[in-house]
């Protein structure tokens, strides 16, 4: 190692390498211990040389440090492995040491500082490349639009090939409200796939098949410039559209948990009490869903999970499957539906946003997420302060190294879901690896 210290916010004490104290002779490391509780342990045996003076000052920094370790401070064990100036750190949860017998000399003496640290290292945020159509490898911002038709993308991929280190690593998510004035955003929903570079084609409600009195209305307000228009009259719960998922598409997603995002017309006309479900076919029935309530405030809304099956793999494509809407209104008379687009997000790691109160993102500010951390913020360029403004579901983003990976997203504004919204997107990560040299 060419350096080794330990940080407590602008505070540094170098146990090895450039700026170790004059009393500080030599630092040596001993084999990592793996606690039962999942942390570690890093055995660090320190040679002390100088004059008393100096030997004392060394003692006394080692003291205050395992003093303000104890007191909860911030507190980050940080190595320098060579001359590539990448500086790792791990952080540290205790620190305490003792004297090594028989090391007490005239020359000097022998420490043993023991510290309880994460199993892992980390390196500083970085920029994660983004592509989609508006750009290739960009770091700065990438345009992500409201929709995924001919009119707009709604993702963005990552190469997997130039991701560092060797453990998952946290995904650090930057949405800069600053193309589109005259909004604010209420909802944000984004799906993330792993070892995925391209989404799968939306559903159009307008090119469904259906049994009843179904129509496709144009409308150069919707998702691919139209809608698909239902109607029946029964209490019973039936299947009221269907689409023909193309096998080829499907063939490397076995077993995996796709989360249909729908964009309706008119929610405040639906009838109350209307509740959907899917069925999906490959060949037979292979996966039915829980029911779910549409609510008549919202056009964009999470519909149920739909799990695929699980086939061996093979070279062979997949037969096409069918998936199937069963809508119910237990209440006698005619019920409609207005389905504008079905939007299939793969759910490897999921992120929901529900504005609070008077925290909607207004333009020209930016909402942060940190997938390790329990809530989002938004921070207000303009003033460079920090606040509050969202509640969170979904279980984050994290990147695996060597894998591609694909982000989903779609916002609304409350009732509304604007296709006419755009943004930009930054993504940073934290590299992490198990083991330094």
């Amino acid at each position: 190692m060419l350096r080794l210290s330990v940080k407590i916010l602008n505070d540094e004490f170098v146990l090895h390498g450039a700026g170790r104290p004059s009393g500080l002779q030599g630092c040596q490391r001993k084999p990592t211990q793996i606690l039962p509780d999942g942390s570690c342990q890093e055995k660090l045996d320190l040679i002390l040389q100088g004059s008393s003076s100096q030997t004392s000052a060394v003692i006394r920094q080692l003291q205050v440090l395992i003093e303000r370790v104890r007191l909860g401070h911030e507190a980050w064990l940080t190595m320098q492995p060579d001359d590539e100036e990448l500086v790792y750190q791990s952080r540290l949860f205790a620190a305490d040491f003792q004297w090594i017998l028989g090391s007490v000399q005239a020359r000097g003496m022998g420490l043993r500082l023991e510290l309880q640290r994460e199993n892992f290292w980390q390196l500083p945020w970085t920029p994660l490349p983004l592509s989609n159509g508006y750009g290739s490898e960009v770091t700065d911002g990438l345009r992500i639009d409201n929709r995924a038709d001919s009119g707009g993308e709604n993702w963005c991929s990552i190469d997997g090939s130039s991701i560092l280190g060797d453990l998952p690593a946290p995904v650090r998510l930057h949405l800069l409200h600053d193309l589109v004035s005259g909004y604010s955003l209420d909802q944000v929903v984004i799906g993330w796939g792993r070892g995925i570079s391209t989404p799968l084609a939306s559903l159009e409600g307008e090119m469904a098949d259906s049994l009843l009195n179904f129509g496709a209305i144009m409308n150069s307000n919707c998702h691919a410039g139209a809608y698909g228009l239902v109607q029946w009259d029964s209490t019973d719960a039936i299947r009221v559209m269907s689409w023909v998922l193309p096998g080829n598409d499907f063939t490397a997603l076995s077993g995996r948990q796709l989360r249909p995002l729908v964009r309706l017309v008119n929610p405040a006309g639906l009838r109350a009490e209307t509740w959907i479900s899917w069925k999906l076919y490959h060949g037979s029935l292979v996966f039915q869903s829980s029911p779910y309530l549409l609510a008549l405030d919202r056009e964009l809304q999470a519909l149920p999970m739909v799990c695929l099956p699980v086939i061996p793999q093979t070279d062979e494509t997949w037969s096409d499957l069918r998936l199937e809407l069963h809508v119910q209104n237990r209440n006698a008379g005619t019920t409609h539906l207005a389905l504008d687009a079905v939007f299939l997000f793969f759910s490897d790691g999921w992120r929901q946003f529900q504005a609070l109160e008077d925290g909607e993102l207004a333009f020209g500010q930016t909402l942060i997420d940190q997938c390790d951390l329990a809530q989002p913020y938004i921070h207000i360029a303009q003033s460079q302060k920090n606040q509050h403004a969202y509640q969170v579901l979904g279980n984050g983003l994290w990147l695996l190294p060597g894998e591609e990976h694909l982000l989903q997203i779609l916002v609304d504004t409350g009732l509304e879901m604007p296709l006419g919204l755009s943004y930009h997107l930054k993504l940073e990560y934290q590299p992490r690896r198990r083991m330094l040299p």
